[in-house]
């Protein structure tokens, strides 16, 4: 008997958000769908992909961004802007997410 699958995260470095955003809405079995730090910087175009996807009834959209990455890092206040514009359910920081991250997001959902 197959395992419910809880959480697909697409893995899409410089993908077209077209594409991304086709994945994202062919995961129709997963609770969350979402940008993962397999988008080492996630981007404006990406957190709109996010935001466009068209989502069954009850999924989530999930953002959880790599907040450094090859020398560039994402401030707080970005990550924040991000999620608000991917209108994420869910937000996580990956590799390189510091203290100010976790309480920049923890007051943007206070």
């Amino acid at each position: 008997q197959a395992m419910r699958l809880e959480f697909v995260v697409t893995f899409l470095p410089h993908a077209d958000p077209r594409t991304t955003r086709a994945l994202l809405e062919s995961a129709r079995g997963a609770c969350a769908v979402g940008l993962n730090c397999g988008l080492p910087l996630i981007k404006d175009h990406d957190a709109s992909a996010l935001c466009d996807a068209r989502l069954a009834p009850g999924q989530q959209r999930v953002l959880k961004p790599a907040a450094a990455f090859a020398g560039e890092s994402l401030s707080p206040k970005r990550i924040v802007a991000l999620a608000a514009r991917a209108r994420a359910d869910w937000v996580g920081v990956c590799c390189g997410g510091t203290p100010a991250h976790l309480r920049a997001l923890a007051e943007r959902a206070a």
